[in-house]
């Protein structure tokens, strides 16, 4: 894809990596490129509004940071600015997928919040506007505002683009495009250089860092993994259905003894159901995670009949994503 202008640092002509300007291709025929090759691709963006990376699998998008915004908010953040220079790579870095977005979906949604902030934003603030407060006006002026003006004041360093204080799709946008006209008609605030905002607001790193995983989030991941053979699925329902009626015969009965002797039963079930598997040892190889599969099994049981949870759904993408990582 030709370039008028400069192109990046890092980029070449092999097939492996691109490299381009927003003002020839568009991040939206950018996207498609990359959805229609269909390979793990990555592309690193230097923007007017910061620097963004997007990460391709499979014909989806499956993380985005642009800024302090990430996943889909990123893609939104992305698609308010107008100028900038890209670098695409073809390969997989066996990121977790944050989240798995249709790219012209995120597209179509970004569109309509970037016409909704300008319609809002009115004329002469662009997204990458740096807004700073004069200090010399609050002197004379401050004791007249509203608590809202004045905690959007201490938000207005100068640094910050505009986008940063009012994210596109924001549900007070309107009302605080309003306070900055007031502000603004006050005379209470000055755009602040650009090149020296953007300098002095600039990100280190590109990436963030590794998202921490929960105990139950990396449990999950591995439950999944483990051989779900229609006997050991069978099993498991007859153990827990024997611990779950046991534990309520031994306190209706206040006998410790039955509620004892149904959940000894009951793992020496689960345990049988093991030994119905191909590798029955693995399990032991995480024991804390055994002594959780009762819970586990109960969320998988409720996922079936509709009931959604944060760490089963992230736990499955991490097994995928593992499992990516190994066939490869």
């Amino acid at each position: 894809m030709p370039s008028s202008e400069a192109i990046p640092a890092g980029a070449s002509g092999t097939r492996t990596r691109f490299a381009g300007s927003l003002k020839d291709v568009s991040i939206g025929d950018l996207f498609q490129t990359l959805e229609m090759s269909g390979k793990p691709s990555q592309v690193e963006l230097d923007t007017d509004i910061g620097e963004a990376t997007v990460w391709f699998r499979e014909r989806e998008i499956i993380d985005a940071v642009c800024g302090d915004a990430t996943g889909a908010d990123a893609i939104y953040r992305l698609a308010m600015a107008d100028d900038g220079s890209f670098v695409a790579r073809f390969r997989d870095d066996d990121r977790a997928p944050r989240l798995h977005g249709a790219p012209q979906r995120l597209l179509m949604e970004a569109a309509r919040r970037r016409d909704e902030w300008f319609q809002r934003a009115g004329d002469g603030l662009r997204p990458d506007t740096r807004l700073a407060a004069k200090r010399d006006g609050l002197v004379t002026t401050g004791d007249g505002l509203s608590i809202g003006e004045l905690a959007l004041l201490a938000r207005l360093d100068g640094a910050t683009p505009l986008v940063d204080v009012i994210p596109p799709g924001d549900d007070d946008a309107t009302h605080l495009f309003e306070q900055i006209e007031n502000l603004r008609e006050l005379d209470l605030l000055v755009e602040a250089d650009p090149t020296q905002s953007r300098s002095a607001g600039a990100r280190v790193e590109l990436a963030p860092p590794p998202i921490p995983e929960s105990f139950w989030v990396r449990g999950y991941a591995t439950y999944v993994t483990f051989e779900h053979t229609p006997a050991r699925w069978v099993i498991r329902c007859a153990a827990l259905l024997l611990m779950l009626v046991t534990a309520i015969l031994g306190l209706a009965l206040w006998s410790g003894r039955v509620a004892l002797a149904g959940q000894l039963l009951g793992w020496a079930l689960l345990l049988l159901g093991h030994a119905t598997t191909t590798f029955p040892q693995l399990p032991f190889r995480t024991p804390a995670l055994l002594l959780c599969e009762p819970l586990l099994f109960v969320a998988e049981l409720l996922e079936r009949v509709g009931m959604q949870f944060s760490f089963t759904e992230r736990g499955r993408a991490l097994a995928q994503a593992d499992d990516l990582a190994a066939t490869q």
